[in-house]
């Protein structure tokens, strides 16, 4: 229990949990949080997922320089 005086002069009192509650709380949630992952959806690498059939990314940077128009051809 921690108690205050509060702005206005009157006592603040706040019940803190036994030790034994929050550890076992913690531990709780860790079992949650890890059931959690290992039920969870995995995204894929970037690397394994391929594009729209009929179409491939560049995987070579084209460096853009200022003041030079050019078309595609």
């Amino acid at each position: 229990m921690i108690e205050a005086w509060g702005m206005d002069g009157g006592v603040v009192i706040i019940w803190m949990p036994l030790e034994l509650d929050v550890s076992e709380l913690v531990s709780t949630s860790e079992k949650q949080y890890r059931s959690c992952l290992e039920s969870s959806k995995h995204i894929p690498d970037v690397e394994e997922v391929s594009g729209p059939k009929g179409t491939v990314l560049s995987r070579i940077p084209i460096e853009l320089k200022c003041g030079v128009i050019g078309l595609l051809k």
